[in-house]
């Protein structure tokens, strides 16, 4: 058994290594489209309706409820981007360009807000979030066309096989932290009434 998960762990990171220069540009196109939607968050009033809908599947909820239904839905869109509709790696771009367009815009929205608050709701679970998400979409990225870069050849199903090694040992372990510390106003909210 310790030699499968040395194997799974090892197999990850050579993964992880051959996709690196995809998930750079993944970490690049999210990058770039927050900072063009926080500095000019007009074009993007349209995100309103659809920020709303997806805020209002959280609110309300209890602790647990909130971190699982936050974990599941990430854990969700993550698999998908990642393992299941790359096409070529538009899917993962078009996803990582969208979600940095909707953070850039939230941000650039917050009423009242100052940039040491947004960094205090951020950046503890984002620590997570953030690189999980990278490697999703550069993974995705790299199985649909960046692979052809690579040194070895391997098939559709291999590269799909490949994607999910990541996914169990890098990206949901991630994930399920980034739930938790997202979650912590729920905690507290719970724990001291």
């Amino acid at each position: 058994m310790q030699n499968v998960v040395k194997n799974l762990w090892a197999d990850s990171r050579h993964i992880v290594f051959e996709a690196r220069y995809c998930i750079l540009i993944a970490t690049i196109l999210y990058c770039g489209s927050c900072l063009v939607s926080w500095s000019y968050p007009e074009p993007f009033l349209f995100l309103n309706e659809a920020l709303k809908k997806l805020a209002a599947q959280f609110l309300g909820k209890s602790a647990t409820s909130f971190i699982l239904r936050l974990f599941i839905h990430n854990l969700i869109t993550t698999y998908f981007d990642m393992c299941v509709f790359v096409l070529f790696g538009l899917i993962p771009v078009t996803i990582a360009v969208l979600n940095g367009f909707m953070l850039g815009f939230v941000i650039a929205s917050a009423p009242g807000v100052s940039e040491s608050n947004i960094l205090s709701l951020l950046v503890p679970h984002g620590i997570f979030e953030w690189p999980a998400m990278m490697i999703a979409w550069g993974i995705g990225i790299w199985r649909g066309f960046g692979y052809r870069f690579s040194k070895t050849h391997t098939t559709y199903k291999e590269r799909w096989l490949e994607a999910n090694k990541v996914f169990i040992t890098v990206v949901i372990p991630l994930l399920f932290i980034a739930a938790i510390i997202e979650g912590r106003y729920h905690i507290v909210k719970e724990l001291f009434p």
